[in-house]
């Protein structure tokens, strides 16, 4: 993935627990932006765009208040993701989980949420799982393609009461093994274009009660058709409500 001109910020979020974090967010003076989403969220991929004058002025104002700053280096813990973040001439690089402390304490919140909040709203070449009580599916998102294994591709599906409690479980695979002896389904790659839709298997048989809501899983591999070609294990989320 291409790296903006001028960067005002480069954020990289890497490694942890598989599916492993494999997030980017590189912003330029200008506002222009380009980013990678792997885990978390209805959306994963690359995206593009350019954020709004609003946030340009807040990310600027952040990033000056480390540059007299001093570079920080904490240690990641045993599968931990690393987060490193490069701006006002420093750099910071710690465990994703760290609480960072003034004066980058905004400047990492608020890259944090322009990945979670911005980049994604503007997809380049980008997978988004959409789902309600009885159906789910993925959708090709962006004006470029993006490849997904479809036998990679895992659905779980978890019914929550309103206390948080754990009230059934579901899990099934977009394609089945075809062979007792096979872990797996072999690898089925094929290009998710415009107007791409892969209807999920959704027979959970979990019937909501008020206030109950489910957690919607989908584990997949991708690559970006355009980009380097790496293959990176994606993550996709939705909340249901009853």
């Amino acid at each position: 993935m291409g790296e903006p001109s001028e960067a005002l910020v480069r954020y990289r979020r890497t490694g942890g627990r598989p599916p492993s974090d494999d997030e980017a967010l590189d912003v330029a003076d200008d506002g222009s932006f380009t980013a990678r989403r792997t885990v978390a969220g209805a959306r994963v991929g690359t995206f593009a765009g350019r954020l709004a004058s609003g946030r340009v002025e807040a990310l600027r104002e952040a990033v000056d208040a480390v540059r007299d700053a001093h570079d920080v280096q904490v240690a990641t813990p045993l599968d931990g993701a690393t987060e490193v973040l490069e701006a006002g001439g420093h750099t910071t690089r710690t465990g994703s989980n760290e609480r960072p402390t003034d004066p980058w304490k905004a400047l990492v919140e608020t890259v944090r949420s322009m990945l979670d909040e911005d980049a994604v709203a503007d997809p380049l070449a980008a997978i988004e799982l959409t789902a309600t009580s009885r159906e789910a599916a993925l959708t090709q998102a962006g004006p470029a393609p993006v490849e997904i294994d479809l036998g990679s591709v895992t659905l779980r599906v978890v019914r929550i009461d309103t206390a948080g409690l754990v009230l059934g479980r579901w899990q099934a695979r977009l394609q089945d093994a075809g062979d007792e002896d096979t872990a797996e389904p072999p690898p089925a790659w094929t290009s998710a274009a415009a107007g791409w839709r892969a209807t999920l298997p959704f027979s959970h048989g979990l019937e909501l009660a008020d206030g109950d809501w489910l957690q919607v899983w989908v584990f997949a591999t991708i690559r970006d058709a355009a980009g380097d070609g790496g293959e990176r294990a994606a993550r996709l989320f939705v909340a249901v409500p009853g």
